[in-house]
């Protein structure tokens, strides 16, 4: 199995425990190199540094890359050559679909400094985001 494909796999595990509220069943997984650093899901609770509170958006969930990116900080001083893998499972059932993270996670991901963002498309196939 490849290393995208493998931590791919690992963020859709991270999915199946998003808060049934949010709108996604959205999972995110911080890697660098074959080590896997953190995962999150989405969630309702909210943080100081959400960036989406920052951004003064209406919505007040925690995208699953910020609650990864948060766990991976309180591991490593600096996520510099770090990946993020996102997934997004469609509703009712296992299948994935598109995850982009959005332009306010984006610049949260860029602040940070990850700069290899995988995540998977309408197909569930892997693309990667250039930065």
């Amino acid at each position: 199995m490849t290393r995208p494909r493998r931590f791919i796999r690992i963020a859709s595990r991270a999915a199946l425990e998003a808060d049934p509220r949010c709108p996604f069943r959205v999972g995110a997984a911080v890697a660098r190199g074959k080590r896997l650093i953190s995962t999150g899901a989405c969630t309702i609770k909210t943080h100081p540094r959400n960036p989406k509170l920052r951004a003064k958006t209406t919505r007040t969930q925690a995208c699953a890359e910020f609650v990864a990116i948060i766990r991976a900080l309180k591991q490593l001083s600096s996520l510099k050559n770090c990946s993020i893998y996102v997934t997004r499972l469609r509703k009712g059932g296992l299948t994935l679909t598109l995850a982009k993270p959005c332009s306010v996670c984006q610049g949260y991901m860029r602040e940070v400094g990850i700069r290899n963002i995988l995540f998977t498309d309408q197909s569930g196939d892997i693309r990667r985001m250039s930065t």
